[in-house]
This record gives structure tokens, sequence and C-alpha cells, in this order.
């Protein structure tokens, strides 16, 4: 066997015992927040066997409660490297961190394990843990809605191990996530879309670092200021940006311009939003307004085209000519062009509507009284 001791601080100490050395004594000197575990390897712990495998594969390091024969924890210490001095040295504090107790008295066993089986060592010298009660430098942090980063001290005896964890995802440790005795540790604070501010809670050394954020202001943001609308109408959307929980509603400056969906929203979302048809020759802008925010639509006139069809002829007018009662044509010169431009577009027609032409011309020149027979004839006879 071999014996192995615990010192508070890394020193050469006279309970050090080799592996051939069978003593199982308890040592005399015991440790008071122990820093490290000091033992001499076995003299195999650079051989290997006949098949080339080494002898000591690793190191273990076995924690009892004084008096009891079961082991609190088994820890691995894989195979540390050697010290010029033919010691094993290992920072013990890590190792103790998660699981001892304030007050209660322990001691070790290191065991030597390999291919061809374990040896153990003496007893060590017994140790205890005093409180490890940490004080940070700050205990809270507040922090904008577009994030930051803070730090905070950590203030515990030098033998102190301890950790940083948060509970929420959106702050990070960024440095010293972990440490022995004093230490620095660094918080990063993610930027937040909601409108609500947020807490989290980190756990520094046993002790509370509580970060309070502010929510997000609630800007809304267009994606376009305006668009144009087609004189025969149609539909539009238009992008909403704003932070999450932000309430919004959108309104019409015109009964043309009106809102599908969604009316009011919160957040980011798309408006969808439609215009009718502008019969009128003139252009017209109506606009929507969400969140005091102006988003103009300008639509287009409608198109001046004028056309003229046969059958709807003004044939029926009935007049009096030079104090007769007679059929004419309510006729006047812009009359006989537009009849003239129906007569182009429709060829089948033509004949037809040259004859009424010819007519209505010699209305408007003599007034004749002596067409009525004419136009009558012309009235019951069918443009084909």
């Amino acid at each position: 066997m071999y014996r192995v001791s615990l010192s508070r601080v890394l020193r050469q100490l006279s309970f050090i015992f080799a592996v051939a050395a069978v003593s199982t004594s308890a040592f005399a000197q015991s440790a008071l927040n122990p820093s490290w575990v000091e033992f001499t390897p076995s003299p195999d712990d650079a051989l290997t066997s006949a098949d080339g495998r080494a002898i000591v594969s690793e190191y273990q390091l076995a924690i009892y409660v004084v008096g009891q024969s079961s082991a609190v924890r088994t820890i691995s210490l894989g195979k540390p490297a050697v010290d010029p001095d033919n010691k094993v040295r290992v920072d013990f504090r890590s190792l103790m961190a998660p699981f001892a107790s304030v007050g209660v008295t322990y001691e070790a066993r290191v065991m030597a394990n390999g291919p061809g089986g374990s040896a153990v060592s003496a007893v060590s010298n017994q140790f205890q843990y005093t409180s490890c009660t940490a004080t940070l430098s700050a205990g809270a942090f507040s922090a904008p809605a577009a994030g930051g980063a803070t730090s905070t001290s950590v203030t515990v005896d030098s033998s102190c191990a301890w950790t940083a964890t948060t509970d929420a995802s959106w702050l990070n440790v960024t440095s010293a996530a972990s440490g022995i005795g004093a230490g620095t540790v660094s918080v990063a604070v993610s930027p937040t879309n909601t409108q609500s501010s947020r807490t989290g809670v980190l756990t520094i050394a046993g002790q509370a670092f509580t970060v309070t954020q502010a929510g997000a202001a609630c800007t809304i943001s267009l994606a376009s200021s305006s668009a144009p609308a087609d004189s025969v109408g149609g539909n539009g959307q238009l992008t909403v940006s704003a932070p999450l929980g932000c309430p919004w509603t959108v309104s019409s400056s015109a009964s043309w311009l009106t809102v599908k969906t969604p009316s009011a929203s919160s957040g980011a979302d798309v408006i969808g939003y439609s215009a009718a048809a502008n019969t009128t020759l003139s252009p017209r802008t109506a606009a929507l307004t969400i969140a005091g925010q102006t988003f103009t639509v300008t639509q287009s006139a409608a198109s001046c085209s004028i056309g003229l069809a046969p059958t709807l002829l003004p044939l029926a007018a009935q007049v009096t000519v030079s104090g007769t009662s007679a059929y004419t044509w309510a006729a006047s010169t812009t009359d006989v062009v537009a009849l003239q431009r129906s007569a182009a577009q429709y060829g089948a027609h033509t004949e037809r509507l040259e004859q009424r032409v010819a007519v209505l011309e010699r209305i408007l020149t003599d007034r004749s009284t002596q067409l009525g027979e004419e136009i009558e004839r012309l009235r019951d006879t069918p443009i084909n």
C-alpha cells in the first residue's frame, strides 16, 4: 500500500508513503479546507506489460466519512503527470465542491488501477471544510432592451470552489463560469424584442445576481410609405415591423381604400388592403394610418375612351322644321364626326351608315322638309 495526504497548500509533507509502505495508521495531522491531494505514485506508474499495455492506467480518489466503510464519492484522477520530486499533486478543491458538507470529517484513499488489478493506499489524514460564504461586488444589473454586458467580483476563501449558473437563456456567462477562491464573472445580456421587461437570476458562488432588462420601445415601422394603384382597382399588402406585444390599429381615409386584414394586431404582421375601381377622369389619393404612421395609396384616373354602337344612334327625335312637323335628327357637326368615326370601326356596316350620314349632312345644310319620307324609310330599315 501507499499513503496519501491532503494539505491546504502545496508543500512537502512528512507523511507521504510509497506503495510498498504498508502502514494503516491514521495521520496525526488534519487539514482544514484542503487544497491539494498529494501522493507517491505506484512504482509501476511508468511500466508497461509484455503486451504493451500500461500497468497503471488510472488513479482514483475515494472519499470516506471518518468511521464509515463505504466511500461517499469516488473520483477518477486519470493518470496525472509525476512531478520531478516523484510526487503526484492534484488540485483538490473542485473535486470536493459539489458534495462536501461543512463540519463533516473526511478521509481518503488512492487506488492505482490497471489491467492486472488495483492497489489501495493507506488512509489519508483527516480533513474538514468550513463554510465557503462568498460575497459579490455587485448583486444586480439593469440592462437596456438592446442588451449589454456586466461583471461582478467574487470574494471567497482561496480554498473554496464555486460555479456561476443562470436561470435564463438570454443571460450568458462569458468568463469564469467556475472558479476557486476569488474571481470575476462576466455576463452578457441578449437584446430583447418584447415590450415587457424581464428578470433573470445568476447564482454565483451561492449568491444571487439579478439582471433586470427593460422592454423594447413600442416603435412601429412600415416597409414602405406609399404605393400606386391601377384605375381598375386591386389588392395590395404592407409589412409592419413592431416589437412582440406592441399593439397597433389600421384606419383608412377614404371609402374606396379598405383594410382587408388585419385591422388591428400586435408585433410584426402584414396588412392586406383593397382599392376600388376609379371611374372618374381624375387620379385620387387616400391613406392608411398605422400607429400614427401614414401609408399613401395613389390611384390613377380612368381612361377617357368613347365608343359608338350603330344600334344606339338617335334616329327618332321629333322636331319642327319650317313650321312642318317631321322626324329628323337631333344632330350637330359633332354627331356627324362621331358617326363617321363609328362607320370606320364597323366596316361591315359602311354602306348603311354612309347613307345616314348623308341625310344628316343635308339636314344640317338646308333643313329640307322633303326628307321626311326618306328618313322614315331609313328608320325602318335595320342595319345588317
